[in-house]
Formats: structure tokens, C-alpha cells, sequence
């Protein structure tokens, strides 16, 4: 009932000159359908016959004051009909029923494909959005019309409207781990000028759904961070550095960020930061390393490294020349003996998928991660980039099988994979404070290699 009013339904809502309200509900149902549409709308409401036909349709309707409001939430109008979250979130088999209705409210055949047409856009892509948690893809088009036509003489106003469809073929793309993948057909470049771009987000969430293509925003520079920038407080965590290199005037500095820096901003940002250290008198060379690669150690984090100097001679003869080295077992950085609060149970609500995603054992240098909706397995052999969010919620935590469960990497383990030595004493902090000091760490021996080099040229 509530897919057929969408489409085809509205609510009046009238004051007498006594001050009593008439809320009405009311529906047009084409006369071909009329039998269908009128067994199923009246199990929730006794519409009656306003005995008023254009021919092809009549008008029914009935006065149900809890329908009315419940109904008042899907809008008013052709082009400001909307779906409320709570129809996003109701079982597949109600919603399969919702878009049964609108469909034959306001959907067609032709070509043996679905057609809906709106020209409402929260509407589009909330049916979108219906349609692929029933594992359907639709293509979701936008048409553009004059603002005016002529129909028998007479000029009427129209609207731009989407046009919905799906059939058989699931247009390029397919649904995994209650995702939808699709090809990306073309890439439109735009030329604009720089401007200001506000951010609106939940704390520590940075991941938005924009017309159903989901968003990634990230930390400062980070791919996995906000992009800020120098905008973002951390970002200006630069400038302070700079005072300090300017008033000390060390021979060498050594910086270290993410891989994304040197292209944030169309490079503007890492232009910035050259010629910044340039002005402090400064030449500089820089080079993205990867810790696995140059360490052994099993995690998969490319960095970028800034190398500083103060002299002609120690910035010739500095190179980033290093032989790789035989990449370690994930099992060397795991500890014994682990508490029962990092296995996952049933206890948890996301157990379901992880115990059906998690299972190749330790041994065969396997390791996985939990991405909010759904297990993602690493399949290189290494453990993938210790990010600042882990912990939160237990999003992007590395998890692992071994002989007692599926369980996350525990903080000191994380450390572990940075490279820290066993003598290293962790913080007394919350494990969530830990993943993230573990995860915003360098890699130990990254910068040892860097720092003996600079050494060897010291001496």
C-alpha cells in the first residue's frame, strides 16, 4: 500500500471554518489495475469510491488519522515525494512489497525492462537504493526537458526527471559483501577554480554515501584520512615543525607522511612543504619506501620520507639505495598466551560474517580485516597498513586465525609490526588509544636504516 501511494497517492489536509481538520488520504488507481490495487490497500484501508473517473483511473479515498501521518512522511507532491530511512531498514520481503506497489504506480515494461520514471530525486535514488538491497543493479538516468511543451494548444510547465531501470542484465556491475561494484563508464574533467570546501561529518567517521557512491574522506594528507590538509590542525603541525628546524638549524632532518602527500591538492601541498624547508635553507630529497620491502618486517606500509640537509655534500652523496631483505613470517611478531577478550564469539554481532570470511589459519601467513561491512582477506602475505582508526568499533584491525579462534591483533603486536623492539614498554592506555598511537607510529627500522646512513656521512 505504502509503494502505490508513493506513486500514485497524496494527502489533503483541510481546516473547516469550525476548526475541525479533514486529513484525507487519497489514491488514483488506473482501471486495468483497479481489482489488484484495491484487494491489497484495502487489508490496511477502507478507501471508498469517490465515484469521480477521468476514464482511465478513479479516485478513492478515506479519512484514517494514523495512516494520515504515517503517510505525511513520504512527502508532498509529485517532485517532493521522498522515501523515509525507516522503509531503508525494514526486511527484504516488505521492501520487495513497497516496490511491487510504486511499480505498478507509477512503472511500466518495455523492452523487457523495468521502467520507473520521478522526478523526484531523493526518490530515485532511495528506490536505488531499495532495489539493491533486494540484489538488484538498476541503471539511474537523468534527463533534461525544456522548462515549457505544448499539449493540444496549451503550454504547461514540466520538470527534468530520473528515469530508473533494471532487467535481467545487471548493468556492468555485481553485489558482493552487500556492496554494488560497477565499471566506471567515463571520467568527466572540470576546470575550477581553488575554493573552499566544508566538511560535515559524525566524529571518527569519515565515510559518507553520496547519491549511493560511497565516500572515503581521510586525515590530513592521508588517502584514509580527511584530506585537510593544512586546514586541518594536524596538517599545521608543519608549520610548528618548521620554527623548530629554523631555530635549531639541525645538518639533517629527517620527515615522514603518507604516500598520498605528494599528490594532495594537485600537488600543491607538497610544493608548500618543499619550498618551506628550501627557505630554511635546506635541500631535500625524498622517497617512498615500503616497510616489508626494506625491513622484513610483514606489514605493507608505504611512506613517504623527506631527507634534509644542510650542505652541497652530504645531499650528493645521500641516495636511498637499500637491498631489500627476506620478508619475515606474520607469525614472528605474534604473542602468546592471548586474554579471551581479542577472540571474537558469538557475542558479537558482526560474528556471523567474520567467521564466514575468516578462514585460512596463521599458519599459511594469512591475515585479514574487518571493514565495517564486511572481511577483506590480504593476500600478499603481509599484514595490510596499521591505520589511526583501528580500534574504533574494531574497524580495520587486522584479524587472524589461529588454534584457539579468530581474534584481532592485540596492541602490542601492532607495535610489533612497526618495528618497536621487545624492550620497548607500551603505555598503560585504553586498547583504542593504543591502536591508534600504533598506527599513527613510524616504522622503527625504516628510520634506522635512514639514520645510519646519515651517519656514514656524519663520520
Amino acid at each position: 500500500m505504502m509503494g502505490y501511494f508513493v506513486g500514485d497517492g497524496w494527502i489533503e489536509e483541510t481546516q473547516k471554518k469550525d476548526g475541525r481538520c479533514m486529513n484525507k488520504i487519497r489514491f488514483a488507481i488506473n482501471n486495468d489495475d483497479e481489482e489488484y490495487v484495491l484487494d491489497r490497500i484495502r487489508t490496511s484501508l477502507p478507501i471508498t469510491d469517490k465515484k469521480c473517473s477521468t476514464g482511465k483511473c478513479k479516485k478513492f479515498d478515506c479519512a484514517d488519522f494514523l495512516w494520515f501521518n504515517i503517510l505525511k512522511q513520504f512527502g508532498k507532491y509529485a517532485h517532493g515525494k521522498l522515501i523515509p530511512e525507516w522503509v531503508q531498514d525494514a526486511p527484504i520481503d516488505l521492501i520487495k512489497e513497497f516496490i511491487k506497489g510504486y511499480k505498478t504506480a507509477d512503472g511500466c515494461i518495455y523492452r523487457n525492462r523495468n521502467e520507473i520514471v520521478t522526478t523526484s530525486y531523493n526518490l530515485a535514488f532511495s528506490i536505488q537504493r531499495l532495489l539493491l538491497k533486494t540484489g538488484i543493479i538498476c541503471s539511474l538516468n537523468y534527463k533534461i526537458r525544456p522548462e515549457t511543451y505544448i499539449i493540444e494548444g496549451r503550454k504547461v510547465n514540466q520538470r527534468n526527471f530520473y528515469k530508473i531501470i533494471w532487467g535481467e542484465k545487471n548493468y556492468k556491475g555485481f553485489i558482493k559483501n552487500n556492496y554494488m561494484w560497477r565499471k566506471i563508464n567515463s571520467i568527466e574533467k572540470i576546470k575550477v577554480e581553488n575554493e573552499k570546501v566544508y566538511n560535515f561529518e559524525v566524529e571518527d567517521d569519515n565515510s559518507y554515501c553520496v547519491e549511493n557512491i560511497i565516500v572515503h574522506n581521510c586525515q590530513p594528507f592521508s588517502i584514509a584520512g580527511k584530506k585537510l590538509g593544512f586546514e586541518d590542525k594536524r596538517g599545521n603541525v608543519f608549520h610548528k615543525v618548521v620554527e623548530i628546524i629554523d631555530h635549531h638549524k639541525p645538518r639533517f632532518v629527517i620527515l615522514e607522511n603518507v604516500k598520498n602527500l605528494k599528490g594532495h591538492d594537485q600537488g600543491n601541498t607538497f610544493k608548500v612543504i618543499c619550498q618551506k624547508l628550501t627557505d630554511c635553507g635546506y635541500k631535500i630529497k625524498h622517497n617512498i619506501l615500503n616497510t616489508y620491502k626494506l625491513t622484513g618486517i610483514p606489514q605493507n606500509r608505504e611512506r613517504i620520507y623527506i631527507v634534509c640537509f644542510k650542505n652541497n655534500d652530504d645531499y650528493n652523496e645521500f641516495n636511498f639505495d637499500f637491498p631489500e631483505v627476506p620478508l619475515k613470517k606474520l607469525s614472528s611478531c605474534l604473542e602468546e598466551n592471548i586474554p579471551d577478550k581479542y577472540y571474537y564469539s558469538d557475542r558479537f554481532k558482526v560474528w556471523p560474517k567474520i567467521k564466514e570470511g575468516v578462514v585460512k589459519h596463521i599458519n599459511t601467513n594469512t591475515v585479514y580485516q574487518w571493514r565495517r561491512k564486511y572481511v577483506r582477506e590480504n593476500k600478499n602475505n603481509v599484514c595490510p597498513t596499521l591505520t589511526a582508526n583501528m580500534g574504533g568499533g574494531g574497524h580495520n584491525v587486522p584479524l587472524i586465525l589461529d588454534d584457539k579462534g579468530i581474534r584481532k591483533l592485540t596492541p602490542r603486536e601492532c607495535f610489533n609490526l612497526q618495528g618497536f623492539p621487545e624492550t620497548y614498554k607500551i603505555p598503560e592506555l585504553s586498547d583504542s588509544r593504543l591502536y591508534k598511537l600504533a598506527g599513527n607510529a613510524v616504522s622503527v627500522p625504516v628510520v634506522k636504516l635512514l639514520s645510519n646512513k646519515i651517519f656514514t656521512l656524519i663520520h
